[in-house]
């Protein structure tokens, strides 16, 4: 999964267990990663992205699940025409 890194940086301190601290160790050297500091941010950037998409999926499902019954059914048929019509022109 490719992460996007900022140029612009905010300089923080934590204090971390033993044991987060060798996660992050560990981590780091599998993904061989410059830093302690480089592989955290790439772990909390992978975890906002994780936290968004399933920000999005709560949001389609709360819209699926407000449809009314007619709603759906007509959802579900212009669902199966698109993929009836999706192969129309390409060869066999």
């Amino acid at each position: 999964m490719a992460v996007e890194t900022s140029k612009r940086k905010v300089k923080c301190s934590f204090t971390l267990s033993p044991e987060t601290a060798g996660f992050l160790r560990q981590t780091r050297r599998e993904r061989k990663t410059r830093s302690d500091s480089e592989t955290l941010d790439l772990l909390l950037r992978e975890l906002l992205l994780r936290q968004k998409e399933q920000q999005v999926e709560a949001a389609y499902t709360q819209y699926y699940d407000s449809l009314s019954e007619e709603d759906r059914e007509e959802q579900s048929a212009w669902a199966k025409n698109a993929a009836t019509d999706m192969w129309i022109g390409i060869p066999e």
